[in-house]
């Protein structure tokens, strides 16, 4: 079980209730410390590029294990330009073609995982302060399915609707077979139960645990990662080699991402915001991997991570994809950002750039990859622009909408599908695909009609000599890493901090 702490209720966080003019300015100077952001005479900018969503800035993407039949895919966003209900949660029902803003009625902001059922129906799942929150709508509603904290789906769960909940601190962890709850072990209280995650072939983990659980030492602050019995009781950590610049805020974070053939050759990574780590043996070390050059970085953010559908570590497909977000310039005070996609074909042992220029040019925040090999991944550029794109060809090119996919895609020029972005305003989604420039190429517009003549948003962008304002760079800075301890994390006193610390 987890430690237990005193979490007050979720309320839509202070940092995202006013982010624009001023007040973004402020926050930004509390997050980047040393960093001291002026204000600026503002000056015109380029147009916003294309997004699914408008403007929002995404923290979070999960795609259904039923996406084949039903395209579900979910995003988390967050309004900057916003006075309440900052954080959105959007929802494709066509694989990426058109996005929708969903009620969310009873949803505390927090990151959903995406089940599938027996029917193969797709049910979306939140953790809040108190309550597991579960919807069978697509996010319109939320209802009450458990006690607070991190669900990870079984192998089994359509059959028998199987998760493990890690506390997060909020009281014991536990497993839900067959609409029941039973409190397992978890760390004992060693540490702070974070995240389980299951062997691929669970209860099968060949020669190495059955299941992980990402944890917090309560002492130093530093992610480990615990080794677990079939019934989720869990010992031995492993702590994840850290920089010496991180802070606490990242270690709510870390993600594991098992390979398909886990229980035969023990390969799974583990993804902290401040880097990608690998292990070969089950978990029980790990080695970081060179993503990126950090030369010249402030700090180096990988929020997220996603590996290629079929994963194998003895291969053939050993494709893994990383978003990467770089923050350099703050002991200069002229900050700004950088990073994108980055791609690896073998393993983690080559990372080449997939999508670094255009809206990528300012660096990523989410990644995620459908079973048919389309990307989903957010953008911020050097223009304080922030969106979500789709590739349908590997990363070659990324436009607003990807062709539909699902039973509930409409044919391509019906006509029937609805713009991205639908039920909200310029002011809150800025400008949609209609907006590219011209350069002959054809894609599959918001509307589902056929366009020409839209440029490919992954194609690399020449901006006007005009630059962002100052204060811009260090708000997108601020709110990124703001938001990946606000919005992907249920740590009570870890948002507090977040608020008030230094950039991981």
């Amino acid at each position: 079980m987890g430690m237990r702490t005193s979490t007050p209720s979720w309320r839509t966080p202070r940092a995202c209730r006013r982010l624009t003019g001023t007040g973004v300015a402020a926050l930004a100077a509390a997050a980047l410390g040393s960093a001291s952001v002026a204000a600026a005479t503002p000056r015109p900018t380029p147009p916003a590029p294309p997004s699914a969503i408008g403007g929002s800035f995404v923290s979070w993407l999960a795609v259904s294990p039923a996406y084949m039949k039903s395209g579900v895919v979910a995003a988390i966003g967050v309004v900057l330009n916003c006075d309440q209900d900052c954080i959105a949660l959007w929802v494709s029902r066509d694989g990426g073609s058109t996005w929708q803003r969903a009620a969310a009625k009873g949803w505390q902001p927090s990151r959903v995982v995406i089940a599938m059922d027996a029917q193969g129906h797709d049910i979306l799942y939140g953790t809040g302060s108190k309550l597991l929150m579960r919807s069978d709508d697509l996010g319109e509603t939320f209802v009450a399915a458990g006690g607070g904290g991190m669900p990870t789906m079984l192998p089994s769960y359509p059959q028998d609707g199987s998760f493990a909940v890690a506390s997060v601190g909020l009281g014991s962890d536990y497993v839900v077979r067959h609409g029941a709850a039973h409190d397992v072990a978890g760390s004992t209280d060693a540490d702070t139960d974070l995240e389980f995650v299951a062997s691929p072939e669970y209860p099968n983990g060949g020669s190495s645990s059955p299941a992980l659980l990402v944890g917090m030492d309560p002492i130093s602050k530093s992610p480990v990662v615990l080794h677990c019995t079939v019934d989720f009781a869990c010992s031995s950590p492993t702590t994840l080699v850290q920089p010496e610049t991180s802070s606490t805020i990242t270690t709510t974070n870390t993600l594991l991402f098992m390979s398909g053939d886990y229980a035969e050759h023990g390969s799974v990574f583990a993804d902290t915001p401040i880097g990608v780590q690998k292990s070969t043996d089950g978990g029980m070390t790990f080695t970081p991997l060179s993503i990126v050059s950090t030369a010249g970085a402030d700090r180096t953010a990988t929020p997220m991570m996603a590996l290629a559908t079929g994963y194998r570590e003895a291969g053939p497909v050993r494709t893994a994809y990383v978003s990467v977000f770089q923050v350099s310039g703050v002991q200069t005070k002229q900050p700004h950002t950088d990073g994108g996609v980055y791609k690896t074909d073998d393993g983690g042992s080559h990372w080449t750039a997939l999508a670094t220029t255009g809206p990528f040019a300012g660096g990523s925040q989410a990644i995620a990859i459908a079973p048919d090999g389309r990307l989903f991944a957010s953008y911020t550029d050097h223009s304080n622009n922030s969106g979500l794109l789709c590739s349908a060809d590997g990363g070659a090119s990324w436009h607003a909408a990807c062709p539909p996919v699902g039973n509930r895609a409409p044919a391509i020029g019906s006509g029937s599908a609805k713009p991205a972005g639908a039920g909200c305003n310029t002011a809150t989604c800025g400008n949609n695909l209609q907006s590219a420039p011209s350069n002959g190429t054809t894609q599959v517009g918001t509307s589902g009609q056929t366009k020409s003549d839209l440029t490919p948003v992954g194609a690399a962008q020449t901006s006007p000599s005009a630059g962002p304002r100052s204060w811009v760079i260090p708000a997108v800075v601020a709110v990124s890493l703001l938001v990946a301890a606000l919005v992907g994390s249920v740590v009570r006193g870890v948002r507090r901090r977040a608020t008030r610390r230094t950039l991981p």
